[in-house]
């Protein structure tokens, strides 16, 4: 799946992101829930091919993952720029490593530091949202 600009509001890329992963949950289903997003996460190693849109290794770079109906959008800081890497479920897999929680696609792989010490509830839901999927 792609990675978008998401610093300004392009309705085309709204669309195409609406179009990959669902339109984003409605009010209520976000209080069902308890919450759609996960925390502010470090990232503490990724693939080669994310260069362009993080920070340099020696700066931390900060993500945090959305849950759709349909997959998930990791959004990426940088600087003043805002990017969303999308990912439907059925094309990414996680795994823990120690405390750490890889994201890994066909683009390559995103290793979040400390995860299952701070955003532990979130990754639960996306787990059972994950299963859930693979269910239909």
């Amino acid at each position: 799946m792609p990675i978008f600009n998401i610093t300004y509001n392009v309705p085309k890329i709204i669309q195409e992101i609406n179009l990959h992963l669902g339109k984003p949950h409605r009010w209520i289903d976000r209080l069902k829930l308890g919450g759609i997003g996960s925390r502010r996460m470090v990232v503490d190693s990724r693939s080669p091919n994310f260069d362009p849109y993080m920070l340099q290794e020696h700066y931390l770079t900060y993500t945090n993952i959305e849950l759709r109906p349909q997959g998930i959008m990791i959004h990426i800081h940088k600087k003043l720029e805002n990017y969303a890497w999308v990912l439907s479920f059925g094309n990414f897999s996680f795994r823990k490593k120690q405390q750490n929680l890889i994201i890994e696609a066909e683009q390559g792989f995103i290793e979040f530091r400390d995860a299952f010490v701070f955003n532990q509830a979130f990754i639960d839901k996306l787990i059972q949202q994950a299963q859930q999927q693979d269910k239909y």
